[in-house]
């Protein structure tokens, strides 16, 4: 396991969000983990944690904002 990941331990349960973003043309967006997280190097739909008292349409928004500049979901 990651480093980063062992101060978690196993027992640690997070909520997340998750999108699949499509262009106008019908390709599905797709992102490739870091090196250092869960899975990583693998790739997957842009998304993360629900943090506290936000709910999960608040951080879909934030995660999109933050991973890809997506200010406007629809």
């Amino acid at each position: 396991m990651k480093e980063r990941l062992k101060a978690w331990g196993d027992t640690k349960v997070l909520s997340i969000v998750s999108a699949f973003v499509f262009n106008q043309h019908g390709e599905l967006l797709l992102l490739r983990r870091h090196s250092e997280d869960l899975g990583g190097g693998q790739w997957g739909a842009p998304g993360g944690r629900i943090e506290v008292g936000e709910v999960a349409q608040d951080a879909i928004a934030r995660e999109l904002y933050e991973e890809i500049g997506v200010k406007d979901i629809k």
